[in-house]
C-alpha cells in the first residue's frame, strides 16, 4: 500500500503517517517562541512544519537535515500569512506527542 503525500494534507483533516525529509529549518524574525521546517516527499511536493514554545527543543532534538522520517500523530493546520514561504493550503503542526521514525534514504 502506498503512503499518503503531502498533496493529500490539508486543514482541519486527518493527519495521516507520512514519508518526508527535512530540507531546512529556521527561526522566523520576530517569532522566536517558534521553529519551523520545510519538508519534501517523495513526490518531491514540500509542506511547511511549525513547532511552538515549549516543543521547539525537543522537536529540533529529533529531527536532523537530510533526514528522513515517518512522522505520525501531527496535526494539520492553516497557514499562518505572516510565516508561510511556500504555496501549500496547509501546514503541519509537530509536537510532544508527534512520532518521528527515521527510514532509510532511498533516493
Amino acid at each position: 500500500m502506498e503512503q499518503p503525500g503531502i498533496s493529500e494534507l490539508r486543514p482541519s483533516k486527518s493527519a495521516p503517517t507520512i514519508h518526508v525529509r527535512v530540507l531546512r529549518s529556521w527561526v522566523p524574525d520576530y517569532m522566536d517562541n517558534e521553529l519551523h521546517f520545510l519538508l519534501v516527499d517523495q513526490e518531491g511536493l514540500r509542506i511547511q512544519a511549525v513547532t511552538k514554545e515549549n516543543d521547539c527543543t525537543n522537536v529540533r532534538s529529533r529531527l536532523q537535515i537530510q533526514g528522513c522520517y515517518e512522522i505520525s500523530r501531527y496535526a494539520c493546520v492553516a497557514v499562518d500569512d505572516f510565516t508561510v514561504v511556500i504555496t501549500h493550503p496547509a501546514n503541519i503542526r509537530l509536537g510532544s506527542a508527534s512520532v518521528f521514525t527515521p527510514i532509510a534514504d532511498t533516493q
